[in-house]
């Protein structure tokens, strides 16, 4: 009978730690499935609806007009309005993606970096172009809060991109889509 129960056991051990290991890849998998929704969200949400808008006045502003506004919205001109409004829908898009990010390994960064990398730059060029060549002009006085919004960037994959695009306006402000005096 010793022998029994003591076969009994070892079967429900081994059963027992048969559906842990189960239980430990069912997780794996799940929790990988989340992180590609999370980054597929955050892909959707910088390239569509508002921030897809504001990239489009964003990008209108700096490469069209050359960084100037027009006095009123005629003739498809970026307004000062449109362009103060565009950086801050850019600024809070970087935002929302950084708290996704921050959350991830630095394996599944680097992969979400291979997917969205291009778009996090543009989008981090044309908002650190704005916050530096033009937002003090056009009254935009943020500077605390530019500071502290940067400082608070926990993913590698914003920090990466602040890092080249500052680089980048200091090495050729023009280059990096300044207006030329």
């Amino acid at each position: 009978m010793t022998s029994l129960m003591t076969f009994a056991v070892s079967i429900g051990a081994v059963a027992s730690s048969l559906v842990a290991v189960v239980a430990f890849f069912l997780a794996q998998g799940q929790a990988k499935r989340a992180r590609q929704l999370a980054l597929t969200s955050v892909h959707f949400d910088l390239t569509s609806g508002e921030i897809a808008a504001a990239r489009n006045v964003m990008g209108t502003f700096r490469y069209s007009q050359k960084g100037r506004v027009a006095r009123r919205a005629v003739d498809g001109k970026i307004t000062r309005a449109d362009v103060i409004r565009a950086f801050f829908v850019i600024a809070w898009g970087l935002e929302r993606a950084d708290n996704v990010l921050s959350n991830y390994s630095a394996k599944d960064q680097a992969t979400a970096d291979d997917f969205i990398g291009w778009n996090i730059d543009e989008l981090t060029r044309n908002v650190i172009w704005f916050q530096e060549v033009h937002g003090p002009a056009l009254g935009v006085q943020n500077q605390d809060a530019w500071a502290a919004f940067t400082q608070r960037i926990r993913s590698e994959v914003l920090r990466g991109s602040i890092g080249r695009a500052q680089a980048g306006m200091k090495a050729s402000p023009e280059r990096a889509g300044a207006p030329r005096r």
